[in-house]
């Protein structure tokens, strides 16, 4: 199972510098785990790449401030621009994720 999960950034850190030296947890570590797997946001099995939504948004703009309103430019120039995103998280491939 994979889950987008949110940790304070400091417990993130106090994990990174002290993981291979620790003989224990901290409670207050254990918390903030245990907290953020219980509110986290299970992906669904066979997702997609789930890449920044913000970037696709920005490609769709300039191809409107451009002046291109027509559907087969729009069609190319939207799938090149959305193909050079960044993936966050790459496509469940195991369970028939998204097809290219």
């Amino acid at each position: 199972m994979k889950v987008v999960i949110d940790i304070p950034e400091e417990t993130v850190n106090t994990i990174k510098d002290n993981a291979m030296f620790a003989k224990e947890v901290v409670s207050s570590i254990k918390w903030d785990i245990t907290n953020a797997i219980v509110n986290g946001t299970p992906l669904p099995k066979g997702h997609g790449r789930l890449i920044d939504y913000g970037y696709v948004v920005d490609a769709i703009d300039d191809w409107i401030n451009a002046g291109e309103y027509n559907y087969t430019n729009a069609t190319y120039y939207l799938r090149k621009r959305v193909s050079n995103v960044s993936t966050i998280i790459e496509e469940d491939k195991e369970s028939g994720g998204e097809k290219e």
